[in-house]
């Protein structure tokens, strides 16, 4: 498994974090979300962060944000994924 972009995975960490209430209202389970954030930050504060579970819970959160997928547009979570899993989407603005 190719090594995951940690410091865009931080990125957006803070990204969704930031949007989390807009996302929960447009559909996406709150509490799922919290939880697949609060996963991924614990596996980033390890010393070696495991890629392959990193790619799994990222595969998990934009399963979850996928039901808001117009929010998601707009507030650009899916471009955040689309720039980490390398899908050629160009990166989104820094803010």
């Amino acid at each position: 498994m190719a090594k995951m972009p940690v410091d865009k995975i931080k990125d957006l960490v803070g990204h969704v974090k930031t949007n989390s209430s807009k996302l929960a209202s447009e559909g996406v389970d709150a509490k799922v979300l919290n939880k697949h954030v609060a996963d991924i930050e614990e596996e980033l504060k390890k010393p070696e962060p495991d890629h392959s579970v990193l790619h799994a819970l990222l595969a998990s959160l934009e399963t979850t944000v996928e039901e808001a997928e117009e929010t998601l547009a707009m507030t650009g979570v899916l471009r955040f994924l689309n720039t980490i899993f390398g899908t050629g989407v160009p990166e989104p603005p820094k803010r």
